[in-house]
């Protein structure tokens, strides 16, 4: 039987502000339900952006320079009056003398809220909880000592709506109604009819939205009062909630009605638990603690005083895969998922592709929830017609450019002036394309799907590449998200926030990577054989990373320079370590660069946000450090995490990527699979000295069991489901059978290997 303090989230009281409520979410609509006894329930859905600026185009001030002339003043040093020409040139419509540094992206939009008014008497007996395991909220009291229970389910699967079912012990009226907070952009109408709640609303811009709620069944007797419905003496109801998304020549209202399925409360509840209970269940960790059956509220302020709670980190870890789930539609979830009340909201909850985005989906691949890399591949084809053109108007160059940050409109159009010029969005979006097929070793895929991304990713960065006066080829304009240094402030140009330099550490990483890939891929499918070549040759002349003299540190740009912010929150230089495997320690005085690098950010302060901390927890593990990785795990959850455990930035801002790098940190920790080579335990904290996993994947279509005792390997069941070779790390010297018969093992430079059969299982112990 599972830990029901690692899937299930109990509370003893309404959530005191929207951060610290719980979600639901099914991809295309989300919620947030508060619990009170006037229920809140705060409705999201994923189209849902104003639509202003969807026709928007690109744009440049020519007479500002040329692109030579802008890297060969890059290439001399010249780095904040270039960083200024390359914004004037490249970036968006803003200005360092009063004008947007942010233009013109879309903010996501709050549908509204359904209020459902239950009998108004004594509270006694609360209780509010998430059942990961079912996507489940329920909420329970007794007013006067009568027992009200609602459930909440966003049901997966076929018919995506919200259902909501509502249990009174004795008859009550209760009240439905919608409505939004005041907004001039956003013109509202509200009726009702056979049983039918409905709000529509009218934007500005190009976009019209209607929700519904549907009275499905009901044993009082319905009132329609205009915008508001009644049902008296009601004990029982079933509620089905939509949401229509179309632009100004659509019928919302008639799509979402159409919408609501013909179909019975346990058929749907069927179709929900076969599309989602069965997938958030094909993984599992239990590290044998003892059930806590304190609510969250208590165990979240226990926590924060630093009680030690080894089970809170893996419902943090269970907790990202339902966010993960229930945040993956059509669109991949932006930088506060599929949740969002405000009008206007942080970076108008858009998609940021310099760490966010991608960050999102780093536990995708390992917790088999692959099928969900979907949505983000979704959106990055969505952007390529958009993005070649960008390419080509702007640098000349095939491929594509993706910008630095957009929204759901399909528009790659340069927006955040001063941080916005960076060429590593698309060959970093590229990277979870490959991922896909190391993974899955699935040509048909390969072919239709991955290579032709990663080839447009390739085709830019081979466009790209500068050759110098010096005869090398560099890699410029090149910046360090969101990074600058020193020196380039010490030519005069103190207000600009970003240095665009050349040779970047973290380009070299991501055009090496993305070349290498586009190379692999060509020889797989046997196609592109001439341009395959030419990748190789560009791949062999790219810079390397390097060492910095005076400090031991990865160069984090071309040259040692003094970071303007030590404590900087990106560790953009170290996306060789992690995400990426560009950088492992089979390069000792590079890895321990990077570690010294990440020590050294650590000890000025670095990792001050929640999605931060997260990555810093990852590059702990990839670096073997169990114990520091740990240290930050759990500080992403004391200092960083409300009391739903939603991700937050400073000031206390919702941002969902510290959800999943939290969740991805869970993984390293445990498995790792880099170049094809399995890594049992690779950095195990001591707080978790026994413990189970299942269900983790491996590249080359791995499915690995791993228990522990004592700190150490106890064994492990890998499920072959292509076949082909299996490779263990030197981490220890094993002995590996199948079906209780023992298999040859031979020995390779890093560790040994075995051949495996498709559909087999074979158990691995220590010798």
């Amino acid at each position: 039987m599972k830990n029901k303090s690692t899937i299930l989230m109990r509370y003893d009281s309404p959530a005191p502000t929207y951060k610290d409520a719980l979600p639901i979410g099914n991809g295309k609509l989300a919620a947030i339900i508060l619990g009170t006894p006037k229920e809140r329930v705060a409705l999201n859905h994923e189209w849902l952006y104003r639509h202003e600026h969807d026709e928007r185009t690109l744009y440049r001030k020519k007479e500002d320079g040329n692109l030579t002339e802008l890297r060969e003043m890059l290439l001399e040093g010249r780095f904040n009056e270039g960083s200024l020409l390359a914004n004037d040139m490249l970036g968006g419509r803003g200005g360092l003398m009063g004008g947007p540094l942010r233009t013109q992206v879309d903010p996501y939009q709050p549908a509204g809220d359904l209020y459902i008014c239950s009998p108004d008497g004594r509270i006694t007996d609360y209780e509010r909880t998430l059942d990961l395991q079912a996507a489940a909220i329920k909420v329970s009291y007794r007013s006067d000592g009568d027992l009200i229970t609602r459930e909440y389910r966003a049901l997966h699967g076929e018919d995506r709506i919200i259902c909501i079912t509502i249990d009174s012990e004795k008859p009550h009226d209760f009240e439905f109604f919608f409505t939004r907070q005041e907004d001039s952009g956003c013109k509202l109408s509200y009726s009702t009819r056979d049983g039918l709640l409905i709000m529509n609303g009218v934007f500005s811009g190009n976009c019209k939205f209607a929700d519904v709620a549907k009275i499905v069944s009901a044993d009082g007797c319905p009132e329609e009062l205009g915008n508001r419905l009644v049902i008296k003496n009601m004990t029982k109801a079933v509620i089905f909630v939509n949401i229509a998304v179309t632009d100004k020549s659509g019928d919302p209202e008639k799509d979402a009605i159409a919408a609501f399925p013909d179909k019975d409360i346990d058929t749907l509840y069927e179709q929900h638990r076969r599309s989602y209970t069965d997938r958030f269940n094909r993984c599992s960790l239990d590290v044998f603690s003892p059930d806590d059956t304190r609510t969250m509220n208590d165990r979240i302020r226990a926590y924060r005083d630093e009680e030690n709670d080894p089970a809170m980190p893996v419902l943090y870890f269970n907790y990202g895969r339902y966010l993960l789930i229930s945040s993956s539609g059509d669109l991949p979830p932006h930088l506060q998922g599929k949740w969002c009340e405000d009008l206007y909201p942080a970076w108008e909850s858009d998609f940021h592709m310099d760490i966010n985005l991608q960050m999102n989906y780093w536990p995708a691949e390992t917790t088999g929830l692959a099928e969900y890399t979907s949505s983000l591949f979704n959106y990055c084809e969505h952007l390529v017609p958009s993005a070649q053109k960008m390419a080509k108007e702007l640098f000349g160059c095939r491929g594509v450019y993706f910008p630095l940050c957009t929204d759901a409109s399909g528009n790659a159009t340069q927006e955040s002036y001063g941080w916005g010029v960076w060429m590593g969005v698309a060959p970093w979006l590229a990277q979870h394309f490959w991922w896909r097929y190391e993974y899955s070793l699935d040509l048909d895929y390969l072919r239709d799907r991955g290579y032709p991304f990663i080839r447009e990713a390739a085709r830019f960065i081979s466009d790209y590449l500068y050759e110098g006066k010096d005869g090398k080829l560099h890699i410029v304009p090149s910046q360090s998200p969101e990074n600058s240094f020193n020196e380039a402030l010490d030519q005069g140009f103190e207000n600009m926030p970003v240095s665009i330099c050349f040779d970047s550490a973290i380009d070299i990483a991501l055009c090496a990577t993305t070349l290498d890939h586009a190379i692999k891929a060509s020889e797989l499918l046997g196609v592109d054989e001439a341009e395959a070549s030419a990748w190789r040759s560009q791949l062999e002349r790219l810079p390397k990373l390097g060492i910095g003299k005076k400090r031991g540190l990865l160069l984090e740009w071309g040259d040692e320079y003094d970071e303007r912010f030590p404590d900087h929150r990106h560790f953009s230089h170290l996306w060789s370590v992690y995400p990426s495997d560009y950088l492992d320690e089979t390069q000792p005085e590079l890895f321990a660069a990077a570690r010294k690098s990440l020590d050294t950010r650590l000890e000025k302060g670095g990792g001050h946000t929640g999605w931060s901390r997260s990555w810093t927890a990852c590059l702990y593990a990839r670096f073997g450090d169990g114990e520091k990785c740990w240290e930050h795990l759990t500080a992403l959850i004391r200092d960083f995490a409300t009391l739903s455990l939603l991700d937050l930035h400073p000031p206390r801002i919702f941002q969902i990527d510290g959800n999943f790098g939290g969740t991805a940190a869970v993984v390293e920790m445990l498995m790792q699979s880099y170049h094809g080579i399995i890594d049992f335990l690779p950095a195990l904290p001591s707080a978790w000295p026994d413990g189970r996993v299942t269900g983790l994947r491996a590249r080359n279509g791995f499915i690995t069991d791993i228990s522990w005792k004592n700190g150490k390997l106890d064994s492990a069941v890998i499920k072959s489901t292509l076949g082909g070779k299996c490779r263990l790390s030197a981490r220890a010297a094993y002995k590996v059978s199948c079906e209780g018969s023992e298999v040859s093992v031979t020995e390779f430079s890093r560790g040994v290997e075995f051949d495996t059969e498709a559909g087999r299982e074979y158990t691995v112990k220590l010798e």
